[in-house]
């Protein structure tokens, strides 16, 4: 299950910011519980937070930037099905593409 907010913001007509914040759960664990043979997995899976920003230089589609980040922070029923001892409990995702259209 995903509960989510977020939102586009036209800062300039070049420039475009877009937010994002999600949690995401297991409605029923019980499939997974016999696959994995674990006695018990917690609902939750985590909480993700991303921003991106587009820029257009021309104002047109034929030129387009974009760098996002997203962090996501795990809950107690991902850290049951991965594990990920000796590292930061958090995951991050950066990321730059750019569109050039002729």
């Amino acid at each position: 299950m995903l509960l989510g907010v977020g939102g586009d913001f036209d800062i300039t007509p070049k420039l475009r910011v877009s937010t994002s914040i999600n949690h995401l759960w297991f409605e029923n664990t019980s499939s997974i519980k016999a696959l994995r043979v674990e006695g018990s997995i917690p609902k939750s899976i985590g909480t993700d937070a991303s921003v991106s920003v587009i820029y257009r230089p021309t104002a047109i589609q034929n030129v387009v930037l974009r760098a996002s980040a997203a962090v996501f922070d795990p809950g107690k029923g991902f850290g049951d099905l991965f594990d990920s001892a000796g590292r930061d409990k958090r995951f991050v995702s950066i990321l730059f593409n750019a569109i050039l259209t002729y």
